[in-house]
């Protein structure tokens, strides 16, 4: 695995560390000589993954319960990682289903999960962590142009890419750079009913990684993310067109 050298012994807060983009962070994040890294999963067997690893990579690997639905969980993770200085908001989740068709619960769930409660993390983090250097969110390709299979999904990702761009002003009198890192589809396995090409996770991981306090505000990290970004912002009506028939039935296997 190529390594970042920019990671090289700086403290880091990882959410969704147990599975998929998460866990490819983890391990490049420990790969490339983080001095520790903060995991966070809802229920600590999830990272029964970490136990493979090479024991002096293993010292340096935090695993931290945190619940982004509960701000009491979120209290406690925060406290625990005063010290980081880095937090890269990854942990989401994707309900497939016109947002007309979902029940109340998965819409609010979604929200709390990929909004609200990325929200409330950064808040205390800024607050609480006063060696923090750089906030990255990981957002979606999508933000830009929703389709109605995951649109709820896609209303979470824009509001948080315009959450970041509403705090950058303010986050950066406290020298704090946030950024928005917006990927494709990714083999994972909350794509994995998607239809298509997916990139490795540990492409993104590594991708992401190099291009952490880079002073870019949003970076698009795969070809077919820079691919409809540059559709969109050419011709945004027929970028959007090109999605609205996108369907449950017909970009999703069952």
């Amino acid at each position: 695995m190529t390594t970042c050298e920019n990671i090289r012994g700086k403290r880091l807060l990882i959410t969704g560390g147990n599975r998929g983009l998460g866990r490819a962070l983890v391990e490049a994040s420990l790969e490339s000589g983080a001095a520790e890294v903060w995991a966070t999963t809802r229920k600590l067997d999830a990272l029964e993954w970490s136990k493979s690893l090479d024991e002096e990579v293993r010292a340096r690997l935090r695993p931290l319960t945190m619940d982004l639905t509960d701000r009491d969980s979120i209290d406690r993770a925060v406290d625990t990682v005063s010290t980081c200085q880095v937090v890269i908001s990854n942990a989401a989740i994707c309900v497939i289903g016109s947002p007309l068709q979902l029940s109340e619960a998965q819409r609010r769930d979604e929200w709390e999960t990929n909004f609200f409660g990325p929200v409330s993390l950064i808040q205390r983090a800024v607050n609480r962590c006063p060696q923090l250097e750089t906030i990255a969110l990981v957002g979606s390709k999508y933000r830009y142009v929703p389709f109605p299979a995951i649109g709820n999904y896609c209303a979470t990702k824009a509001a948080l890419a315009s959450f970041a761009e509403s705090v950058q002003h303010e986050l950066s009198l406290r020298k704090i750079q946030i950024q928005t890192f917006c990927p494709g589809a990714m083999d994972t396995e909350m794509s994995k009913p998607f239809r298509g090409e997916k990139t490795a996770t540990a492409t993104v991981a590594r991708l992401l990684l190099q291009q952490l306090g880079n002073n870019a505000t949003e970076v698009h990290l795969t070809q077919d993310a820079k691919d409809l970004v540059g559709q969109f912002f050419e011709n945004p009506k027929a970028a959007r067109a090109a999605f609205k028939s996108l369907t449950v039935d017909n970009y999703f296997d069952r």
